[in-house]
């Protein structure tokens, strides 16, 4: 189960459920890979990523599960790169913002955290 405290992301990839979990070491991969945090929250809100992005990025969040590229790659065409991305934005953007996911997406009534934060990358 994720975690939304930790900025981890629940996602169904057909009909297996997993977890984007934002560990340090995740986040310093995504960035040796893909660039800047800011730049790469920036580029998927605005629908400017490549799918090879969200595939190297959704298989770095998902490090510890048992899936391979090819099974990656093909679960997320069947489950709408669109839709990988945004979990992936909200992963990313709570990690890099301490915003939690619930307050990010509107799901709870908690204190807002550091809102001023997440406005300057949402």
């Amino acid at each position: 189960m994720a975690n939304k405290l930790r900025g981890e992301m629940p996602l169904s990839l057909g009909d297996k459920e997993f977890t984007l979990s934002p560990t340090m070491a995740a986040i310093a991969d995504i960035e040796d890979a893909f660039g800047g945090l800011p730049d790469i929250c920036t580029r998927l809100r605005e629908g400017q990523w490549k799918v090879t992005e969200i595939v190297g990025i959704t298989a770095i969040l998902l490090r510890s599960e048992k899936l391979g590229r090819a099974a990656l790659q093909e679960s997320i065409m069947d489950a709408s790169p669109a839709a990988v991305a945004t979990a992936i934005h909200l992963c990313l953007l709570s990690a890099f913002t301490g915003v939690t996911i619930e307050e990010l997406t509107g799901e709870s009534d908690a204190p807002e955290g550091n809102a001023e934060a997440a406005e300057t990358t949402h």
